[in-house]
């Protein structure tokens, strides 16, 4: 009777410390899921080589797994989800942006511009009385005037010829004037007035689609140079952020930047040890980057102490706090290594200050 008691006993306390070696698994793979998701083929090695440490079957495992990995899921989905409808809207504020930008500089093109010259009209030629005598006028060589006959080309009047007519039968012999009188200009010489318009050709089509194209490129070239010089902006003000947000040490713990799937996540995965330097004693706090406002565990670290923070592995997106300092990321104050020691991160005082 007492030895069924004992078996009784020791099958009882077997299989507490199995349920323990259980629940030690499943906050360790609660643990690294959160910190890596999908996870890694190192990481999978690591926690197959953690389950048969513990002696767990692959049934029992599997069993606590497929929960965990749901949820996670889940969550992982819903964040890639708020992540792109983020950049939708970043994207869409940065568009409106530009385009504000580029039509004010078009404006302000449009402003500074000259008013272009008024082409220059022809001024039609009046039909008139006066015209039409001066028209007359020129084409006349002479003008017959009692007493003489007036060429435009000579200030003087000059004799008309004398023409007698015989009074006897016969034919008709005209006689002239006498020798010393010029004799008329064999071809008469008119001379255009001098105030007889000028017909200026009016801009061909030709010319005003010419200048209509050559505005419109300029315009052109202002919407372009309006667009770049926003899209640099954009730049600039985006890499302020960025440079902004990888400041290694600040008094509020964001370690988003830094999370599984971002640029900054390299995938480090080890035991922290810190090495205390100084004369004093320093409290050391580690912050989860699922729960970054709340401490996840503090040690009192002695002088001259090169100390692991626990026996658990952490990731580099942890948050990382000496005394009363702000609080750091893992991977910005420390040299990870990964030798015979095993994988770890390595840092002291200094690097948090």
């Amino acid at each position: 009777m007492q030895l069924e008691k004992e078996v009784t006993s020791q099958v009882v306390s077997g299989s507490e410390v199995y349920k323990q070696k259980l629940q030690r698994y499943e906050q360790e793979f609660t643990r690294t899921i959160q910190v890596e998701f999908p996870l890694s083929q190192p990481v999978c090695e690591e926690l197959s080589k953690f389950q048969s440490e513990l002696g767990l079957t692959n049934e029992d495992v599997a069993q606590i797994r497929e929960p965990i990995i749901e949820r996670r899921t889940a969550e992982f989905q819903q964040r890639q989800e708020q992540q792109r409808q983020q950049d939708v809207e970043e994207q869409k504020q940065q568009e409106a942006e530009r385009l504000r930008i580029g039509r004010q500089l078009d404006q302000d093109y449009k402003q500074n511009q000259p008013p272009p010259p008024n082409p220059p009209q022809s001024e039609p030629v009046r039909s008139s009385s006066s015209n039409k005598l001066l028209l007359a006028g020129a084409c006349l060589s002479a003008i017959v005037i009692s007493g003489g006959l007036f060429y435009f080309n000579s200030p003087h009047p000059q004799p008309r010829p004398v023409i007698e007519k015989e009074l006897l039968t016969g034919s008709p012999t005209p006689v002239t004037s006498p020798s010393s009188s010029p004799s008329l200009p064999s071809t008469p010489t008119a001379v255009a007035p001098s105030s007889f318009p000028t017909v200026v050709s009016p801009i061909s089509p030709g010319a005003r689609d010419q200048a209509a194209g050559d505005q419109a490129a300029r315009e052109q070239a202002a919407r372009e140079q309006a667009a770049k010089a926003a899209r640099e902006q954009a730049a600039r003000e985006q890499a302020a952020r960025d440079q902004q947000a990888l400041v290694a040490c600040s008094s509020t713990y964001n370690p988003e930047l830094y999370r599984p799937g971002s640029p900054q996540w390299d995938g480090h995965i080890g035991k922290i040890a810190f090495n205390n330097g100084t004369d004093r004693t320093v409290k050391v706090t580690l912050y989860h980057p699922d729960n970054p406002s709340t401490p996840f565990g503090s040690w009192n670290i002695q002088p001259g102490d090169n100390t692991l923070l626990g026996d658990d592995n952490y990731a580099m997106d942890w948050g990382i706090q000496v005394d009363d300092s702000n609080i750091c990321i893992v991977k910005l104050v420390s040299d990870f290594h990964d030798d015979s020691n095993g994988a770890h991160f390595q840092t002291w005082p200094e690097r948090l200050r």
